[in-house]
């Protein structure tokens, strides 16, 4: 069995150093200018604080959110938020983080928002968190 090992380690060998060379080894990975590239840091996604929302009678109550996330798309009617799709319809009202009304237009891809859907389905309120 021994002799068997010996072309198995020197084809590992030859293998390593050739990746080394090659740049596909993690030590060894530069830019094609040859600076050194440093690995990816994904940063963790902390949502802003939510701030109550006027619930009309004086108090101030905070939403209970059916979900919360980022804007993925907006067609039409239907909007994707952290890959969920959400049907939005003519009475969908669209607030502010501090609860007042503001516009759709104010709601794009990439936006921080809080959703609430009624109880056929549809976006009854968006709140903008970001």
């Amino acid at each position: 069995m021994k002799p068997e090992r010996k072309p198995l380690l020197g084809l590992t060998i030859l293998l390593a150093g050739a990746l080394f060379f090659l740049g596909l080894c993690p030590a060894a990975a530069k830019t094609k200018s040859g600076a050194n590239v440093s690995p990816v840091t994904i940063k963790p996604i902390r949502p802003p604080e939510l701030v109550p929302a006027p619930n009309g009678d004086g108090e101030e109550k905070r939403p209970a959110f059916t979900a919360t996330g980022v804007i993925d798309a907006i067609e039409g009617d239907t909007m994707t938020v952290s890959d969920t799709l959400y049907l939005l319809n003519a009475h969908t009202k669209f607030y502010s983080q501090k609860g007042r009304f503001i516009g759709r237009s104010s709601f794009k891809i990439g936006t921080f928002v809080g959703v609430i859907v009624n109880s056929s389905g549809k976006v009854e309120a968006l709140y903008l968190l970001q």
